[in-house]
């Protein structure tokens, strides 16, 4: 036996006892008396054996003692498959508290954070698709900048009987597709796409181009759950929170926005600036650059108007208390955005968390949410 094999002999020989050892910890319980013996026996040969240094009697002990610890354990059926099961259960369970009690992924479904955070938009009127936009490019495309070109057809020869909004995305109360429906079949276009109009009763022939343009997804970004249990939340920030009990906004959903009106201040709009407590604000930068309107922010802040029904900052003269368990969240892009000038203060116990990072897509803008 050469030095390779003796090598291999001690390595299997000190495998086996181990495994033994723990076979006896496990199971000692449920072993017989004779098969504790049984066992002991073996692994005392084993023993001898390399402390003699007798290669072929270590093998052939440490094969006695690998079948009589077979013998002895319990084979599970479809082990592998078990195993498996136990890993994923284990996975999601550890997944389900991060998302429950740490770090929370939330989508951004509108347009009313831009351009600090984009949502859902479309892109068209004289888009030329690339190589990139097609299979299995596409993929690709989509993976990386979430973008997502999209020609819709008429299928076949059919009646244009109207257009309706039917899917609805979390957190958001308009609709992020709208269906176009020519004859027996429906076709969807993403919502706020200027679709070629037809008129009611009109023929439509297959092959008519219904759509054509670019879908770009919302940024995805994840929310901190944590740091609120320990500070309290800071103006500037954008804040993700609840919509229970908030009148104006439909119940069980999510909002982002930016934190602007702090408990017990009194918040008015002075178009294009905030007001607190009689003095525009002077910091922080990611709410006095909206209101200096320094590019892109152009608009300011503005008041929703009195064609809005028990708008709470109709103008810049109403001026808002707010209550000691209350923030104010406005949207960065005020002329696209429902918020608290619209619906109120929101309670303390809906906040969530900060914004912390967009995670994806890969544009400029992924990375720290704290702009």
């Amino acid at each position: 036996m050469n030095y390779f094999e003796k090598r291999k002999s001690l390595k299997m020989a000190k495998d086996v006892l181990h495994h033994t050892r723990h076979l006896s910890n496990m199971r000692e319980d449920l072993m017989t008396s004779e098969d504790k013996d049984r066992l002991a026996k073996a692994e005392g040969n084993l023993h001898a054996a390399v402390k003699e240094k007798d290669h072929s009697k270590i093998k052939d002990c440490g094969n006695e003692l690998y079948d009589i610890s077979c013998s002895l354990a319990s084979i599970k059926k479809m082990a592998g498959f078990r195993e498996n099961f136990e890993v994923l259960v284990v996975a999601l369970t550890v997944a389900m508290a991060i998302k429950a009690y740490f770090i929370q992924p939330f989508k951004i479904p509108t347009g009313s954070m831009q351009p600090t955070l984009n949502g859902v938009t479309v892109e068209e009127g004289g888009y030329k698709p690339t190589y990139m936009d097609k299979v299995p490019m596409r993929y690709l495309k989509w993976i990386i900048t979430g973008d997502k070109y999209m020609k819709v057809v008429a299928k076949r020869n059919g009646v244009f009987k109207g257009w309706y909004d039917t899917k609805y995305s979390p957190g958001n109360s308009n609709p992020v597709y709208m269906y176009c429906v020519i004859g027996p079949t429906k076709y969807k276009i993403p919502e706020g796409a200027y679709m070629r109009r037809f008129e009611s009763g009109e023929f439509v022939k297959k092959g008519t181009v219904i759509w054509e343009g670019v879908m770009k997804a919302g940024d995805h970004v994840f929310v901190d759950k944590v740091s609120w249990n320990f500070r309290r939340p800071k103006r500037g920030e954008i804040m993700v929170f609840k919509t229970d009990n908030i009148a104006g906004i439909d119940r069980g959903s999510h909002y982002i926005k930016r934190l602007v009106g702090l408990p017990g201040e009194k918040i008015r709009i002075r178009v294009p600036s905030i007001e607190i407590n009689g003095k525009i604000l002077t910091k922080p930068h990611q709410i006095t650059r909206i209101q200096n309107q320094e590019a892109p922010y152009k608009a300011g802040y503005q008041n929703p108007g009195h064609d809005i029904t028990m708008p709470y900052m109709a103008n810049s003269e109403q001026v808002m208390q707010i209550p000691e368990d209350g923030y104010i969240a406005c949207g960065d892009n005020t002329r696209s955005s429902r918020d608290s000038r619209y619906w109120g203060p929101v309670p303390a116990e809906n906040m969530l968390g900060p914004a912390v990072m967009v995670y994806w897509p890969f544009t400029r803008r992924w990375g720290l949410a704290s702009r």
